[in-house]
């Protein structure tokens, strides 16, 4: 099946059209373990199709992540096998689904007896065409729906309500996640202090020509379970461009819900307006609560008290913090080089090299990362 799935750097009006597509797309069902099968790397799963027969759906990385994390199998290993031995990734997600292996088959064994959970099975599907969908996820049967077009609505209406102006600066779609930068340009406020001796790490120009901050709001969610539904305080820096989630502060919705039966699932909609209008509430009390120059005049006066103290050996500092974040060799070694590039040897140097190395990411999700992880990383190079 030929859709697209993902964007990076999307205007408003590209991310709204992929995601009214997509919406067209999507196919549900709550599936016992049982009713999975794995055939050359493709899904079969029992009563989604038309008939109630099976639909076949080849998985995204994101739903071979889910499948890993489910049975129990290292999800590098169920990588390795999907690219290089198809027949043994077959052979490990149906003997963990069943209980039974190829082996235990052969020598009329019982095996260790299937599994019997029942899983949300999310897809895009076309019911009409031969060809397989594409499988989004295997989630819990208490997976709680909040569509990506739903929440983005939702948001939308209670920011607007709010009366504050503000300005989508970016989007991005991924499998896990959709995420949106809502700029507030009307409030903005000097940080020379927060700001000093940083340099833009790619023009050379310095933050004391423009050492502005602007407060804003960074909305995220997942239609898969590869995070909560959030919304919170994004803080920009104009002379880099720079920018920072405070995912400490943001309001979250978790994707939990009561059990659900067995079959195709019909979405309520009675359910989804009472949720979607706590969301919209939600918004308002975040334009409420982050949008205002009393929370951005004390979270700048934070930042910059953590932010003043010295890094002696910038290589050990982001050594320690990108260890306990669990970064890879590759991720560290770049934000130590936006580090020294940025000219500013302080806790908030560090904080701003998280936040440049984000912008130099193809993958929204690691770009994601680093943003949601800049203030945590200013926390521990200033402890």
């Amino acid at each position: 099946m030929n859709l697209q799935l993902t964007a990076r750097n999307a205007s408003f009006e590209e991310l709204n059209a992929l995601l009214t597509v997509q919406q067209e797309h999507k196919h549900d069902a709550i599936v016992s373990a049982p009713g999975i099968h794995s055939e050359e790397g493709v899904l079969a799963v029992e009563g989604m199709s038309r008939d109630g027969g099976r639909l076949n759906v080849l998985p995204t990385e994101a739903m071979d992540g889910d499948i890993a994390s489910k049975l129990g199998i290292p999800v590098q290993y169920l990588r390795t096998l999907r690219a290089d031995h198809v027949r043994l990734y077959d052979e490990n997600v149906n003997a963990w689904l069943t209980g039974r292996t190829e082996i235990d088959a052969l020598m009329g064994r019982p095996g260790r007896g299937q599994d019997q959970r029942k899983f949300l099975v999310r897809t895009f599907a076309d019911l009409d065409s031969p060809e397989p969908g594409i499988g989004r996820s295997l989630a819990s049967d208490r997976f709680a729906r909040i569509d990506h077009l739903d929440w983005l609505t939702a948001i939308l209406d209670g920011v607007l309500a709010s009366g504050i102006k503000v300005e989508v600066q970016e989007s991005n779609l991924t499998e896990k996640r959709m995420s949106l930068k809502l700029r507030a340009p009307e409030l903005r406020m000097l940080a020379p202090l927060l700001l000093k001796n940083y340099r833009n790490p790619w023009t050379g120009e310095t933050a004391e020509t423009d050492p502005m901050v602007e407060v804003g709001l960074y909305t995220t969610n997942s239609e898969t379970g590869g995070s909560k539904a959030s919304i919170g305080p994004f803080f920009h820096f104009p002379v880099c461009k720079n920018g920072m989630y405070v995912d400490r502060d943001a309001f979250s919705r978790v994707h939990l819900g009561g059990k659900q039966e067995e079959g195709i699932v019909t979405w309520s909609n009675e359910t989804q307006n009472k949720m979607l209008s706590l969301v919209t509430s939600q918004a308002r009390d975040a334009v409420t609560t982050f949008l205002n120059r009393d929370y951005m005049t004390a979270m700048i006066a934070e930042m910059t008290e953590k932010g003043s103290k010295p890094v002696k050996d910038g290589e050990v500092t982001v050594q320690a913090i990108t260890n306990k974040l669990h970064y890879p060799e590759e991720r560290r070694e770049a934000i130590l080089r936006m580090f020294y590039s940025g000219g500013q040897y302080t806790a908030a140097g560090v904080m701003q090299a998280f936040t440049a190395t984000a912008q130099e990411q193809t993958d929204p999700d690691i770009a994601f990362e680093l943003e949601s992880d800049a203030f945590r990383a200013l926390e521990m190079a200033s402890a």
